[in-house]
């Protein structure tokens, strides 16, 4: 999906989601569109950008196996 932008010089722009981080990292962007409307950068909430100096474990789409006995061979 694509998402619209208004360049801080006025441009208009779609670009596609990962651009937008870059955009908004590097502070060029002045506002972009999401479903709710326009995001005015600087005065509306905008997603942090990733912290990669995160210490604890990845729980993002991670999910544990249980065993079961009788599932998939395992007799517990």
């Amino acid at each position: 999906m694509m998402v619209r932008v208004v360049y801080k010089n006025g441009i208009h722009d779609t670009v596609v989601p990962e651009y937008l981080d870059y955009l908004l990292a590097v502070d060029k962007i002045k506002m972009f569109r999401r479903s709710a409307g326009w995001v005015y950068v600087g005065i509306d909430a905008v997603r942090a950008t990733r912290c990669d100096n995160y210490g604890g474990p990845e729980r993002r789409g991670s999910y544990s196996m249980i065993s079961r006995p009788g599932v998939d061979g395992v007799d517990n």
